[in-house]
């Protein structure tokens, strides 16, 4: 199977399809579902599309392992390798190598500023121009509505507009 087959009749295409087209600039999507449920997986997989089609991503996670989120990508990767059959696996996966960077923080010991200056420093100076930010493992019961439009304003000021900035949270309330 081709690349752009695999793009095609990927299951984001679908997921897109139900939110009219994906979301728009300043938008944030949210996933919240009980521990173990399987958000990581889909925020993996909606990563995955976006690097599929020549993107750059950057996936911040508030986990304690960084090989927790990189044993997803291999994961995820591998079993469309093996259930497509894709064509030249091993150079499609050094593309997206290339393209993703994942960032790692402690929720406790980072201020939002200081995730934004990162974000900053790898978009604007070191020109990895990504068009989507994948954050995984924060915890929203903990931040205040302020701090999401100050997120969402970032999101604009940094070209991350008609694309994508999903987050996966653990609680459902938002103070």
């Amino acid at each position: 199977m081709l690349k752009a087959e695999l793009i095609q009749r990927s299951p984001v295409r679908i997921f897109e399809k139900s939110i009219h087209g994906g979301l728009k600039a300043g938008e944030i999507g949210i996933i919240a579902a009980p521990s173990g449920i399987g958000k990581t997986s889909v925020l993996v997989q909606i990563a995955l599309d976006k690097l599929l089609q020549n993107e750059k991503v950057i996936h911040v996670s508030f986990t304690q392992h960084t090989d927790y989120i990189l044993s997803w990508y291999e994961d995820i990767f591998d079993e469309f390798t093996r259930k497509k059959n894709l064509d030249n696996a091993k150079d499609v996966k050094d593309e997206l190598v290339k393209n993703r960077v994942i960032l790692n923080f402690n929720q406790d010991g980072v201020t939002g500023e200081q995730i934004l200056k990162s974000l900053r420093a790898l978009i604007v100076e070191g020109s990895f121009k990504a068009t989507s930010i994948v954050v995984d493992g924060f915890d929203f019961s903990r931040t205040s509505r302020e701090r999401m439009e100050a997120v969402k304003n970032a999101a604009k000021e940094l070209g991350i507009s008609e694309r994508t900035l999903y987050r996966k949270i653990k609680e459902y309330d938002i103070k």
